[in-house]
């Protein structure tokens, strides 16, 4: 394949690279804002559903030090199937939240209907505001 030019790094280019990208293409993502190129360059998504590194992840720091204090580890996220050097693969949310002591939101993804996961919930820590307004007014519900 050849080489692909996507001008543009917003909600269609990224993702539009992140595609091509996958599929083996060279990209070249040309945008006019520096601090975005900036993010980009540092392997940083800024735009919702489009991860970043892993290696840069809070999670997986979350991951270890709750594993540290004897915490079994459950996750779920669409776009990682798997952590394979933490041993863990994405689990259904079906029967998962209603077994787990805490769910902690550590990214928030678009497909996740949070009214439910905080109704299911028994107790929910919601690190980057994905429950809203709806989730203040939960008692379950802790915001950091």
């Amino acid at each position: 394949m050849s080489d692909v030019a996507i001008v543009g790094a917003g909600y269609v280019g990224v993702p539009l690279a992140q595609v091509f990208a996958e599929a083996g293409v060279s990209v070249v993502l040309v945008d006019v804002d520096a601090d975005r190129v900036a993010a980009l360059n540092r392997g940083e998504s800024y735009i919702e559903d489009v991860p970043s590194d892993l290696r840069e992840s809070p999670a997986l720091k979350l991951v270890e030090l709750l594993r540290g204090e004897g915490a079994n580890i459950s996750y779920y996220d669409p776009h990682v199937p798997e952590l394979p050097e933490q041993g863990l693969a994405s689990a259904s949310l079906d029967g998962a939240l209603e077994a787990a002591d805490c769910v902690a939101i550590v990214t928030a993804h678009s497909g996740i209907d949070y009214d439910d996961l905080t109704a299911r919930a028994k107790l929910v820590v919601d690190f980057r505001n994905a429950t809203g307004s709806n989730g203040s007014l939960n008692g379950r519900v802790w915001k950091l």
